[in-house]
C-alpha cells in the first residue's frame, strides 16, 4: 500500500476511534479522500469568542452591512478580534505525515484581506491569509506536518477580526509527499562548484534544515578605506544575535543585489560579500536581485512597485521587456549585462544565485547556479 493511502486509512481510523472511545468526533468525514472536519465551536479560545449556538450573541450591527453569518457549519463558529487572541482545536491522526489544511471562515471587515498566525503544537508555521468575504467560505491553510496522535492547531490573531468556522484535514497528495529532486542540473555546462553545491542540497533534502539569514542591504564595512579587502564587518545585527544565542553562524547568507542596475551608480559590494562569505567563512551565499527600473521612460527615479502597491511605482512592462525595440527591452538587456559581469566575479564560489526581476512589476525570473 502506498504511503498516501496508508495515511488516509489512518485518518479514518483515528476519527472512528474518537467516536467510539470519547464520543466526540469531527462534524463530517469524507470516506472518498480521507477528509476530516473539525469545528472551532468545539475548540478553545484565549481572548477570542466562541459561538456554540449559531449566531446567538453576535451583534451584527458591529459589522459592515451585508455581513451574512447564516452559512456556518455545525453548531456555530469562533471569532478572533484583537491581536494576540487565539482559537484552537485538537486533532487526532494515527500516522505522522503531511496533511492538507483548509479553513472555513468569514472576513467581512477588510475589503482586501486579514492575516493570522498559524501555530501547530505551539510552534509558529507562518501566516494564513483570509481574503475578504462577507459570508462563510473556505481558504487554504497550506500543507502542514503533523505528529502521530493529538495535535493542536491554533490561529493567533495578527490582523484579527475574522470568524473561523471549521478546519479540514486530508492526507497531502502523493505528488507532494513523494517529492524527490532530480540529480541533474538544467545547465550541462555548470561549474564543478555548482555541481558540488547542488549535490549537497540534494543530500540534505528531506532530512535536515539548512539554517540561513538574510542580511541588510548596504555596505557592511563602514571604514572600507582602512581595510579594503574586508566586506563583512559592520551592519551585522542579525548575524551577531544568532552567534550570541547559538555560538554558531547560519550556513546560508542571503545577499540582495538591490543596488545593481544601470539607472544608479550606488553600489554596496554585495558580490564581494558573497565571495568573502564562501571563501573566508566557508558558507553558502544566496543572491537575490530586487530589480529597480525607471518609473517611466526617461525617468531618473527608480522603483519596483506597481501603482496599487506603493505611491512610488513604475509603469515598466515585463511583456515589453522581451520585445525588441522597446525601452523596457533596452533596459533589461543593459541591466542583465551588468549583473552578468558582477556574477563572473563569483566564479568558483558555492553560490545558489536567485535572480528575482522586478518582483512587484508583473513578472519574475529565477536562475540557480554558480
Amino acid at each position: 500500500m502506498k504511503k498516501s493511502n496508508k495515511i488516509k486509512a489512518a485518518v479514518m481510523a483515528a476519527a472512528m476511534s474518537a467516536l467510539s472511545v470519547t464520543g466526540t468526533v469531527p462534524a463530517a468525514i469524507s470516506a472518498a479522500d480521507g477528509t476530516v472536519k473539525y469545528e472551532f465551536e468545539d475548540g478553545a479560545t484565549d481572548g477570542g469568542k466562541i459561538y456554540s449556538d449559531g449566531t446567538n450573541g453576535v451583534k451584527l450591527s458591529d459589522f459592515p452591512e451585508g455581513t451574512d453569518l447564516s452559512g456556518f457549519s455545525g453548531k456555530g463558529f469562533s471569532y478572533v478580534d484583537q491581536k494576540g487572541t487565539t482559537v484552537s482545536v485538537d486533532v487526532e491522526v494515527a500516522e505522522a505525515g503531511l496533511y492538507e489544511l483548509n479553513f472555513g471562515y468569514c472576513e467581512p471587515s477588510d475589503p482586501n484581506k486579514k492575516v493570522q498566525y498559524l501555530n501547530i503544537n505551539g510552534v509558529n508555521q507562518g501566516e494564513v491569509t483570509f481574503p475578504y468575504s462577507p459570508e462563510f467560505k473556505e481558504t487554504s491553510g497550506g500543507i502542514i506536518n503533523l505528529k502521530k496522535g493529538k495535535n493542536t492547531i491554533e490561529l493567533k490573531a495578527y490582523w484579527g477580526y475574522t470568524f473561523i468556522d471549521y478546519l479540514t484535514l486530508k492526507p497531502a497528495d502523493e505528488s507532494i509527499t513523494s517529492l524527490s529532486p532530480t540529480r541533474e542540473l538544467s545547465n550541462p555546462d555548470a561549474s564543478d562548484s555548482a555541481k558540488r553545491l547542488y549535490s549537497y542540497l540534494c543530500d540534505t533534502y528531506g532530512k535536515h534544515i539548512i539554517a540561513g539569514q538574510q542580511e541588510y542591504c548596504g555596505d557592511h564595512n563602514y571604514n572600507l578605506w582602512s581595510s579594503p579587502d574586508v566586506f563583512i564587518k559592520d551592519n551585522e545585527a542579525e548575524f551577531e544575535y544568532i552567534l550570541d544565542k547559538t555560538g554558531k553562524q547560519p550556513a546560508i547568507r542571503g545577499i540582495d543585489l538591490l543596488a545593481y542596475n544601470t539607472s544608479s551608480d550606488w553600489r554596496d559590494h554585495a558580490p564581494e560579500r558573497a565571495i568573502e562569505w564562501t571563501n573566508k567563512y566557508h558558507g553558502i551565499a544566496t543572491l537575490t536581485w530586487h530589480w529597480n527600473v525607471p518609473c517611466e521612460k526617461g525617468s531618473e527615479d527608480i522603483a519596483f512597485y506597481v501603482e496599487s502597491a506603493n505611491p512610488k511605482f513604475t509603469t515598466f512592462s515585463c511583456k515589453n521587456a522581451v520585445t525588441e525595440g522597446t525601452w523596457e527591452h533596452e533596459k533589461v538587456m543593459a541591466d542583465l549585462e551588468l549583473i552578468a559581469g558582477r556574477a563572473e566575479e563569483n566564479e568558483g564560489c558555492r553560490c545558489a544565485c536567485a535572480v528575482e526581476t522586478s518582483p512587484r512589476s508583473r513578472g519574475r525570473m529565477v536562475l540557480v547556479g554558480s
